[in-house]
C-alpha cells in the first residue's frame, strides 16, 4: 500500500471534509496509508478524471483527492471551476517535495486565461 500511495504523481489533500453526491456516485473511496495517518480519498487515474478533479463541486470527497498522473512530470493544475479553496501537497518517490496552500478558487466571472497554473516546480513521481 505505501508503494502504491508513493508512486502517485500529485497528491491534493483539501482541507475541508464531506462529499458531493456527483463525486460519491462517480468515485469510490480508497483507503491510503501516509505515516501513521490513513485518509480516505477519491483517486484520479483517467484522463478525463485527471481533467475533471473537483472542478464544480462544493466538497472535498473524504479527505482529499490523490491523482494518479501517467509519468514522472512536472504537475500543473488550475481552479477552473473551483469553489473552495484547497490545498496541494506534491509528492516525489517517499517524500512531500511541496505544498500550495490555500490556493484560491477564481473570482467570479474570471476568464479562464487569466487563471494562474499552480505547478509542482520539479518532476514528481
Amino acid at each position: 500500500m505505501k508503494h502504491w500511495l508513493f508512486g502517485c504523481l500529485a497528491f491534493s489533500l483539501v482541507v475541508l471534509s464531506g462529499c458531493t453526491q456527483k463525486i460519491a456516485q462517480q468515485h469510490s473511496l480508497e483507503t491510503i496509508q501516509i505515516g501513521e495517518h490513513k485518509l480516505q480519498v477519491a483517486v484520479m487515474r483517467t484522463p478525463e478524471e485527471l481533467q475533471q478533479g473537483l472542478s464544480g463541486t462544493d466538497q472535498v470527497p473524504g479527505d482529499g483527492m490523490l491523482f494518479l498522473l501517467p509519468e514522472r512530470q512536472e504537475a500543473r493544475f488550475w481552479m477552473k471551476d473551483m469553489r473552495y479553496p484547497i490545498d496541494m501537497i506534491w509528492i516525489d518517490g517517499d517524500r512531500v517535495v511541496g505544498v500550495a496552500e490555500n490556493v484560491q478558487p477564481p473570482s467570479p466571472g474570471q476568464s479562464l486565461d487569466s487563471l494562474p497554473t499552480i505547478s509542482s516546480q520539479q518532476p514528481v513521481t
